[in-house]
């Protein structure tokens, strides 16, 4: 059993020659190995070949529901369950000489093992779908999200009052710090996080703008920016960003929300849906 591990092994990282190799082993000393027989479908070259790994699994157990579906989709006939006449296992192995051919019969290309029915991969997606959800950290997230939203706030109004000049699509990048913060801590892959980094991108973009205009406050009563922080009467808030408010600003709240959104998500691979590719 220790070795069939190590030719499955091999040939899901795809050394598959090695892991054909490993099976011829196994089936020579066991003709009767049902998984050898199973697995040996993948590394064989030819149809013919698969069919023949495949009649011979039926002959071992001809209840195997994934040989039973592999023959169907060879022949395009349903072999009956149970043979009258069982098919002798031969101790030899498939040759291994022939054309290759790109179809196979378990299109193992997108897993890398051999298929399984569909009901049973819709239950590992969404067992493995329950696990992801249970490392989400919706408070850490928005910890996150504010985090990056500040920092984001802070970086554009010093930068816009170095240069006195607002670069707009920083909100790009406010929104991205926002995203990052709230996926790296939140973890997140609920519709929640994306419309939370959303709402926190534009708060951070609106923070940014109210930093700007005390900047120019700070000039216009020739104080220290401290001074005009410190002094400033926040009833007035409203107000000050309705005076210097911008058509403009509504493309950078825009721009902000939508990258926010976008980044707020894990971005879900094949492994972390417990797929792998080859």
């Amino acid at each position: 059993m220790e070795k069939l591990t190590q030719a499955i092994d091999l040939i899901k990282s795809g050394e598959k020659a090695r892991g054909k190799r490993l099976l011829t082993e196994i089936i020579r000393t066991n003709p009767q190995n049902e998984r050898a027989w199973l697995w040996m479908t993948l590394v064989v070259d030819t149809q013919e070949q698969r069919r023949e790994c495949l009649e011979r699994v039926l002959a071992i157990n001809p209840d195997n529901a994934r040989a039973r579906a592999g023959l169907a989709k060879i022949t395009g006939q349903t072999p009956p369950i149970g043979h009258s006449q069982p098919i002798e296992v031969a101790t030899s192995t498939p040759a291994i000489d022939g054309p290759k051919t790109e179809s196979g019969l378990f299109e193992a290309g997108n897993f890398g093992t051999p298929a399984e029915p569909a009901a049973d991969v819709e239950r590992a997606l969404q067992v493995r779908l329950a696990n992801l959800q249970r490392e989400q950290n919706y408070l850490l997230g928005v910890i996150g999200g504010l985090i990056g939203g500040i920092t984001g706030a802070l970086l554009w109004a010093a930068i816009t009052i170095a240069i006195d000049y607002q670069i707009g699509f920083m909100a790009m990048g406010v929104g991205f710090m926002v995203g990052y913060g709230m996926r790296f801590l939140g973890r997140g892959i609920d519709k929640i996080y994306g419309i939370t980094g959303g709402a926190i991108a534009l708060f951070s973009v609106a923070l940014g703008n109210f930093l700007f205009a005390i900047g120019i406050l700070a000039e216009v009563w020739e104080v220290s920016y401290i001074e005009a922080l410190w002094s400033f009467n926040y009833a007035m808030t409203l107000e000050l960003m309705t005076v210097t408010f911008s058509p403009m600003d509504i493309i950078f709240y825009l721009i902000a929300i939508y990258e926010g959104y976008r980044f707020s998500f894990r971005k879900l691979s094949s492994d972390d849906l417990g797929f792998s590719q080859e």
